[in-house]
């Protein structure tokens, strides 16, 4: 029979919550090679835009949808912090695309 004090629980509980967070915190080689071919997808768009200057066969109204579906779905941005990695490449997402529909205008 043991007695655990208050401090003790909150201590384990405080340990659970750090281990749960790295675990999570991890790289996953299927999210990195999404993300970088994601990546590498908007660098070829910015530099067609940019050779062809024009936008023939780029839909701007999709690229808009776009922005307003990274807004909306990395809200998150300003109230949690999980890594670098993951706040520098919600902002980079948003940032491209939003550039992305300015080199289209």
């Amino acid at each position: 029979f043991f007695f655990f004090s208050n401090s003790e629980t909150n201590i384990s509980i405080k340990q659970k919550r750090i281990h749960s967070s790295i675990f999570y915190a991890t790289m996953n080689i299927f999210r990195l090679s999404g993300d970088m071919s994601h990546v590498f997808s908007i660098i070829v768009l910015l530099l067609r835009l940019r050779v062809a200057k024009n936008a023939h066969g780029i839909s701007c109204r999709t690229h808009e949808l776009f922005l307003c579906v990274f807004v909306t779905r990395y809200l998150d941005l300003f109230t949690t912090y999980y890594s670098f990695y993951n706040s520098a490449m919600k902002i980079l997402y948003i940032c491209t695309t939003a550039l992305v529909i300015y080199m289209i205008k």
